[in-house]
């Protein structure tokens, strides 16, 4: 979806609710591309309700030389096995495709309402993403959202922000607070159960003399088990009701369609208290079924039962939800409220099965007005002003460097000292900026200074073998101490800063420069300063690899 606001004033917030083929006006769009099969490359022919639209076209259904991409935003979550998109695609292309067309589509409809007194290249945008993405998973984001032309690559890094899903539903809940009684000292876990991903976050509410700000208790939860995966497993279902020789026949395109289909006329309305039925999309695949009644066919109707819509399709993935809630309770101690929003979190039997886990730990289980657009509001009130004003780090972040070696303690890692111009050193080392589980003002600056010594003589050419200048900075995601060492298990490259030689050629061997280097982790992004004898280079991180 997508909302807007004048920057000066958040109180008057509207989203894009017409969008190309929509049947009526809702805020929401599916995550929908349709491909040409071309050379050297496939070509987005369509994308959201149009792409819907084609693809149930009998010309285009029948076609191989067109494919439909869904739920592709699973391709950046590193704790899934994804299967390769067709076509060769990647999730950027994907990605910056489908941002490029909404964008395109959005763009006149937002300057209908501000008129000629704005253009497009004073938009600041904000993408929301899940709170469990890795850091190369928001770099993509911000990569496609260039390739996209949202931003130009040289624009300030701030005229696009990323802004956290649960981050974005608790600002939604804040302006909302007063429904929910949430006053100073209140606790509230805001659970975000989109499409793809549940987010898990708990604030507390401070009640400040500049307003109502919130805070992070502990570093939030969250897995890919959102209402995507009901459609997955009904997927699954439907593949066992039709059969495999079946299956082996059905037309490209058909089963995404169906599972549309489900999606929209089943997942929604579904209690757990009686069976439910869809319209079929239009197929000659249908009246060749042998089984169609058995199988719940009927007059282009499919009938699911309470049963396997229970138990195949909604309790595995509910659980998994149930799971993360009691994880998040555990380690927040005390947590009177949880705040459902997102699409999923529309769900009634998922709220009805939430309420009945947690009746005994939790007073109230209450759902903001309009939880579906709780997050594309909200995103819009931090681009604004963003109430959120603490943090809790979820990975460690430092910077690989060398220290002086001490010799009552370092006997035992002698194959990692070596000799500098100043002694004996031990090489290796990560000094760590954040640990995980450490709160994190929204402003917050680390700073710390490290120096680099010269390593050749006076008036010699620096040595090819001396010439990577770069700051590597390093992620730890497990609990406790993080290890010493960059090559001790868990401990991973992140990024690298590049820099340039900071000694002149007539400076003598040992000389030192001092490199001040400053990281910034109260965004949802990792931004890095380093200044060395006065010229300072960018928070331009180069990432060492997709996902």
């Amino acid at each position: 979806g997508c909302a807007f606001a004048f920057h000066k004033d958040d109180t008057e917030i509207e989203p894009v609710s017409k969008w190309p083929e929509q049947k009526s006006a809702y805020p929401k769009v599916p995550t929908l591309s349709l491909y040409q099969k071309c050379n050297p490359e496939p070509k987005l022919e369509a994308w959201g309700w149009s792409a819907r639209k084609m693809a149930q076209s009998q010309a285009i259904s029948k076609d191989d030389k067109y494919f439909l991409l869904s739920q592709f935003k699973l391709q950046l979550d590193d704790t899934l096995k994804s299967e390769p998109l067709e076509g060769g695609l990647t999730a950027l292309d994907v990605i910056a495709d489908y941002l490029e067309g909404l964008v395109a589509y959005a763009t006149p409809e937002i300057l209908k309402t501000f008129g000629k007194t704005y253009t497009p290249q004073q938009f600041r945008f904000c993408l929301t993403v899940p709170a469990m993405w890795s850091d190369q998973a928001k770099n993509l984001m911000r990569r496609a959202a260039i390739k996209a032309k949202l931003i130009n690559k040289n624009d300030h890094p701030d005229r696009l922000i990323l802004v956290s899903e649960p981050e974005a539903a608790a600002a939604y809940c804040e302006r909302n607070c007063g429904r929910f009684k949430l006053e100073h000292k209140d606790r509230f876990m805001v659970c975000d159960a989109g499409g793809g991903t549940v987010d898990l976050i708990v604030y507390e509410m401070d009640k400040t003399t500049s307003g109502r700000q919130l805070s992070e208790v502990v570093s939030g939860h969250g897995a890919s088990c959102g209402s995507i995966f009901l459609d997955k497993n009904a997927q699954k279902l439907l593949e066992e009701k039709f059969g495999e020789e079946a299956m082996a026949r059905i037309p490209p395109n058909l089963m995404t369609l169906i599972v549309e289909r489900f999606s929209e006329e089943i997942k929604p309305f579904f209690k757990g208290d009686e069976d439910l039925a869809m319209m079929l999309p239009y197929s000659g695949f249908f009246d060749t079924l042998k089984n169609a009644d058995e199988i719940g066919i009927a007059e282009g109707l499919m009938t699911l039962s309470v049963e396997d819509l229970k138990n195949k399709v909604f309790e595995p993935v509910v659980k998994d939800v149930i799971k993360l809630i009691r994880l998040q309770l555990d380690e927040a101690k005390e947590c009177p409220s949880i705040l459902l929003v997102g699409g999923f979190g529309t769900s009634e039997y998922l709220q009805k099965r939430i309420q009945e886990e947690f009746r005994d730990r939790v007073d109230y289980v209450g759902v903001p007005p309009r939880p579906e657009l709780a997050v594309v509001r909200g995103a819009v009130y931090v681009g604004v002003n963003s109430t959120v004003k603490t943090r809790i780090a979820r990975r460690s972040y430092g910077i690989g460097c060398s220290r002086e070696y001490l010799f009552e303690l370092d006997e035992a890692i002698m194959n990692r000292v070596y000799i500098s111009p100043h002694g004996l050193m031990v090489g290796n080392c990560c000094h760590w900026f954040v640990k995980k589980g450490q709160k994190i003002d929204v402003d917050e600056c680390v700073v710390h200074e490290f120096e680099t010594t010269k390593a050749w003589d006076q008036g010699e050419e620096c040595p090819i073998e001396d010439q990577d200048f770069r700051l590597t900075i390093y992620l730890y995601e497990g609990s406790g101490e993080p290890p010493e060492f960059t090559d001790s298990p868990g401990v991973k490259e992140l990024a690298h800063i590049r820099k340039e030689n900071p000694f002149r050629i007539r400076e003598k061997f040992g000389a030192i420069a001092t490199s001040t280097v400053k990281m910034y982790f109260g965004a949802n992004e990792i931004k890095a300063t380093c200044e060395i004898r006065g010229k300072e280079y960018s928070a331009k991180l180069e990432f060492l690899s997709d996902l």
